[in-house]
């Protein structure tokens, strides 16, 4: 089980310039919508901020397990909005009800991967770079590598 916190915040959801749909908590939504558009490259707007509470953390990771199918990862979702706010009602409807996210070790193991990582970047990232160039970058790096790989039989001279 999650232990909620005693901390009052709010959960919202946000959209990037790509229609990607992020879900979280947060005790300043507007400082938050600044900082996911410094660490996401691009403008990030909140679409939805529900009413504080104290079992928003309950009710994000509710609302992350609905969309599970849908992550691309670090918590933002492929979905529409119709479709993120309607799992963020969902969620909101089960924790009202007494559901607790059972996933603690999930969630705890998830953050602690997170952490390590966001401090891997931390250390490579360039003054100013943001970190989804730098992720961006290195998904191309990594495309251009394989491709380059899957050629390499093909471009063998052959044997005369």
């Amino acid at each position: 089980m999650l232990d909620a916190s005693k901390r009052v915040t709010s959960v919202y959801v946000a959209v990037d310039e790509r229609g990607w749909h992020k879900i979280g908590h947060t005790a300043d939504p507007k400082l938050r919508e600044y900082h996911l558009s410094r660490d996401r490259g691009c403008k990030v707007r909140l679409v939805h901020i529900e009413p504080p509470r104290s079992q928003a953390e309950h009710v994000e990771v509710t609302t992350h397990w609905l969309l599970s199918e849908h992550e691309n990862g670090r918590e933002w979702f492929n979905v529409n909005r119709e479709t993120a706010l309607a799992a963020l009602r969902q969620a909101v409807a089960k924790v009202n009800n007494g559901h607790v996210p059972h996933s603690r070790f999930a969630y705890e193991r998830r953050k602690v991967v997170r952490e390590s990582l966001d401090a891997r970047m931390r250390t490579a990232l360039h003054p100013g770079e943001s970190r989804q160039r730098f992720i961006d970058e290195a998904v191309e790096r990594e495309l251009e590598r394989r491709e380059a790989k899957q050629r390499a039989p093909d471009d063998k001279p052959s044997a005369q």
